[in-house]
């Protein structure tokens, strides 16, 4: 594209699409300065509001291409480093793919999953240790070197990998077994590898998805994540996510969680007074408002346009 197609659509379209390539000399220019790219005014000027994809997918193309200032500030911004998938691996994998040492560092530092899987089912360090055959870049055995120095799961990767500097850095790395390591006696290939998780969904159900997604993105913060046809949404928050299905009755557990005094989500929040009132200033009632609890917490109940009972909570020190 010349740079008269450097309209927001279209950046947007080929950043859904994973088009990196495409998009480089937009990255490269926005790279060179942050503050007095476009980029930037899309970002602050809330743009991407209504592309929480195309965002996310801006993170990872930045890390696929090595543009770390990019990359910074994206993160910076919020951007959540996992969730620009679209094309079936994250900002880690690809930056690790590419040999892109800089953005590796950039995004460890921000505490990025090791474990997750790619759409080949394969995690960072594999990912590494298979480009660095099949693809060789002068940083790939740097990037192991980092990703096994973070804690990366060595029990992943078989051995031999057929370059012996890899070698050498697998067969000295310690072996975890998620969070616990194993009995010292325990070798790699004896470790079993432990089921993982890297997210956890909730599905509400709704007579009007249509509705349900207007009140959920009425609450600041709250975005469409992504819409299957007229039956099926998810709405994410922060680095969470809980999902929305259209049924034809109304869930049966909201007169149980109402005469029981349960709940159906709880979203824990750093500031429960502030998220109160932005609830309120979106024109949510309270069904609740904010008190401490014997538990030290400070909460707030809402209810939703279905009447699910939603609780924020903030967790009090000492």
């Amino acid at each position: 594209m010349t740079d008269g197609d450097w309209t927001f659509a279209n950046v947007t379209q080929a950043l859904e699409r994973g088009d990196c390539t495409r998009l480089a000399p937009w990255f490269e220019a926005a790279d060179r300065d942050v503050s007095a790219s476009v980029l930037r005014e899309w970002v602050e000027g809330g743009a991407f509001r209504a592309h929480p994809v195309a965002l996310a997918e801006a993170l990872t193309t930045a890390c696929w291409l090595g543009s770390t200032e990019v990359a910074r500030y994206l993160l910076a911004q919020g951007v959540d480093a996992e969730a620009g998938t679209a094309t079936g691996m994250n900002a880690l994998h690809w930056a690790v793919n590419r040999g892109q040492l800089a953005a590796v560092d950039l995004l460890l530092t921000h505490g990025v999953a090791l474990e997750s899987r790619n759409v080949h089912g394969v995690t960072a360090l594999g990912t590494a240790v298979w480009s660095a055959r099949h693809e060789s870049r002068p940083q790939h055995v740097a990037i192991v070197e980092r990703l096994l120095r973070a804690g990366a799961d060595v029990s992943t990767v078989p051995l031999p990998t057929g370059i012996a500097a890899i070698d050498a850095l697998l067969r000295d790395a310690p072996v975890t077994h998620g969070d616990v390591a194993p009995p010292a006696h325990t070798s790699r290939s004896a470790v079993a590898r432990p089921i993982e998780v890297t997210n956890l969904a909730a599905q509400l159900r709704t007579t009007d998805l249509a509705s349900s997604i207007r009140f959920y993105t009425s609450l600041p913060g709250f975005t469409l994540e992504f819409q299957h046809q007229d039956f099926y949404a998810g709405i994410r928050v922060g680095r969470q996510r809980f999902h929305l299905k259209q049924v034809d009755e109304k869930d049966p557990s909201i007169e149980m969680v109402t005469h029981g005094d349960h709940l159906h989500l709880y979203f824990e929040t750093p500031d429960a007074q502030a998220a109160a009132e932005a609830v309120e200033a979106a024109g949510v009632p309270l069904l609740r408002s904010v008190h401490r609890t014997p538990w030290e917490t400070q909460e707030f109940v809402i209810r939703d346009d279905q009447g699910h009972t939603l609780y924020f909570g903030q967790p009090l020190e000492g």
